[in-house]
């Protein structure tokens, strides 16, 4: 069995019912694994629903700005922002925007000096 990671679990949860994958798409996964003879359909379907989970996780979270090589954290945030509330389609706004702007810059900080080590 594959860890899934809490990165993944918490960007899960922010998400609507269905926005991943439809219970409709679900139980047709589920009933086509039934008839093809799976001794546990239930599984077949929740593993099409974490791959689809992961995937769609990876493509949220490569659409997120990075910094640039030389660029500074306040000329970053700047860029960023707008960037986020229009990816967001104006769901997330102010000092949402901006919080999340500068934990993308503090995620990267910290990995840019892991990789240094």
């Amino acid at each position: 069995m594959t860890k899934i990671s809490e990165d993944l679990l918490e960007w899960r949860r922010k998400q609507k019912r269905g926005a991943i994958m439809k219970p409709s798409t679900f139980e047709k996964i589920k009933r086509k694994a039934a008839a093809a003879g799976y001794e546990n359909p239930e599984a077949v379907a929740g593993a099409a629903y974490w791959r689809t989970a992961k995937a769609k996780y990876k493509e949220a979270k490569a659409k997120m700005p990075t910094p640039k090589r030389g660029e500074s954290k306040n000329a970053f945030i700047h860029r960023c922002i707008p960037y986020v509330v229009r990816e967001s389609n104006g769901k997330i706004t102010g000092a949402h925007a901006v919080a999340k702007c500068f934990g993308i810059w503090r995620q990267w900080v910290k990995t840019k000096r892991k990789n240094a080590s």
